[in-house]
């Protein structure tokens, strides 16, 4: 039977993929773009990657703790404006050197060379052995530089002064500035100040400027509702963990839903982890209770039981209606034809491989939707045909549309189960997702 799977392009081999993880754009808006744009070159070529925003002490214990990493991407330390910094940063024999003290493990003599020679030349000799240093550094390339640029915050100076002496980059930053002397003086001189004005007129009052551009793409976009809370069931499966990397690119809170926590690749910032059964029902109330939205991408394997979805569906449907969660989208097989039997040869011949090598699979995804169409839900069904790992084309079409042969991403179908969400699309129906 596996054989059989695998001929007909059922099953195929693990593919390669790429987990990025990152402190959220509150923390270090830098650090998210530089995880989204090294995401797209990957997804350009067709590995599948997830950009995970996490908590710094969590993401700082993984780093610098566990070595929990395969690549780190870090900010270049305010030493290096300084060419001596260069020598904690790269010579093999940092010995006690404050710094980072050689992270990359790079080891080049000619480079340990230019840095001692630095050390102890003036003017245009040491110009030259820094200069060698930069040539071997670029020829041999221990580290790769990404660049992005700074965020440019105006100000006006003459409204409140100390600005040279606060650290902006939290809001107690913002306690060493006063209202210049000088200007109260004035006022008061000439009659003009007034203790009880308040409010956007009144010069004293330092506004902000929001300069996380999230709030302003959701405003002009207007499809994206913020701060929704979803449920993702199956959420460390290849289509699930798809689900709620889309989800927390579109800003959304969401509650993964798993049988063994460590299989995750999401942890921390705005995921929340709940461990349990499905099929079993344990905690499934847990994940759904306070939830705008739920999914399921719970698929089988070899393992599982032959009614995983069957009950798995009953458990999660009773769960939200004891919640009042009304909307739940739900994922199975383009093959699956729960109103009607195949109209036309291809639909038939799909249907007749599928059940020819996983009648069961095809059994128990017409039992779920029988019993979630049952339900007083708002929900959606979505059929999709074989799912491939690429980034996503965003080149799909759904609804009651023919049936192809193609293949589609399995990113392209958690963006359009975000779509039926956020857009509330296809409620009460079972559309079918196609590649274009």
């Amino acid at each position: 039977m596996r054989r059989l799977r695998t001929a007909t392009g059922w099953e195929s081999v693990t593919p390669v993929s790429l987990g990025i993880e990152t402190l959220p754009a509150d923390a270090d808006p830098y650090a998210l773009r530089v995880a989204q744009s090294v995401a797209g070159w990957f997804r350009a070529a067709g590995i599948r990657t997830t950009v995970t925003p996490v908590a710094p002490e969590e993401l700082y214990r993984r780093v610098l703790l566990r070595n929990d990493f395969d690549a780190f991407v870090g900010r270049i330390p305010a030493s290096l404006r300084a060419p001596d910094g260069l020598y904690a940063l790269l010579h093999s024999r940092f010995g006690s050197e404050p710094g980072w003290q050689n992270p990359f493990g790079y080891a080049n003599l000619d480079v340990d060379d230019g840095l001692a020679r630095q050390r102890a030349a003036t003017d245009e000799s040491r110009r030259e052995a820094l200069a060698a240093v930069q040539r071997g550094v670029a020829r041999t390339q221990p580290f790769a530089t990404v660049g992005f640029p700074d965020e440019v915050r105006a100000v006006r100076r003459e409204r409140f002064a100390g600005w040279h002496r606060g650290d902006y980059g939290s809001p107690l930053g913002y306690l060493s500035l006063h209202e210049p002397p000088d200007r109260t003086a004035r006022d008061d001189a000439a009659g003009t100040a007034d203790p009880t004005t308040t409010g956007a007129d009144d010069h004293r009052t330092l506004r902000a400027v929001i300069t996380d551009r999230r709030p302003t793409e959701v405003n002009i976009a207007g499809r994206h509702p913020p701060g929704m809370r979803i449920a993702v069931f199956g959420a460390t499966g290849r289509t699930g963990e798809r689900v709620v990397a889309e989800a927390l690119d579109r800003g959304h809170e969401v509650v993964a839903f798993v049988r063994d926590a460590e299989d995750l690749a999401f942890a921390g910032g705005s995921v929340t982890v709940v461990e349990g059964d499905a099929y079993t029902g344990d905690e499934v109330h847990t994940a759904v209770d306070g939830a705008d939205a739920v999914v399921s991408a719970i698929g089988q394997d070899a393992d599982s039981p032959e009614d995983l979805r069957e009950q798995s569906g009953e458990h999660i449907a009773d769960a939200m209606d004891e919640a009042g969660v009304d909307r739940f989208v739900t994922l199975v097989g383009a093959g699956v034809y729960p109103d009607h039997p195949p109209a036309t040869l291809p639909e038939w011949v799909r249907t007749f491989l599928l059940k020819l090598a996983a009648g069961d699979l095809v059994a128990d995804a017409v039992e779920h939707v029988r019993v979630i169409r049952e339900t007083d839900l708002d929900w959606t069904v979505v059929r999709t045909p074989r799912l491939g790992d690429g980034g996503g084309t965003d080149d799909y079409e759904a609804g009651d549309i023919d049936p192809g042969w193609g293949r589609i991403d399995r990113a392209d179908v958690a963006a359009f189960i975000l779509d039926c969400i956020e857009d509330e699309r296809f409620i009460d129906e079972i559309p079918r997702v196609e590649p274009v």
